[in-house]
């Protein structure tokens, strides 16, 4: 691909990264890959309510880049020891 730009935030929460796809203005990307949910299990701010949070940003994502295909991975299984 002539523009292959790529970002990723390891060890960032849903919330994270639906704020830097807000200030990603000018940006029209036709693939988003989006691997979240699995960081915001570890954290105290109500892991039970990370698939809401999922929810709003993937709305948010075909709101902002509705030409874009948006993959999204399943959250992987993680013991936190």
């Amino acid at each position: 691909m002539a523009d292959n730009f790529s970002e990723g935030h390891p060890g960032w929460v849903i919330t994270q990264i639906a704020g830097a796809a807000a200030a990603s203005t000018g940006l029209e990307p036709n693939v988003v890959l989006l691997h979240a949910g699995t960081n915001d299990m570890n954290i105290p701010t109500d892991p039970t309510k990370a698939y809401e949070r999922l929810g709003a940003l993937i709305d948010q994502l075909n709101h902002g880049w509705p030409a874009a295909t948006i993959l999204v991975a399943q959250i992987i299984p993680a013991a936190n020891n």
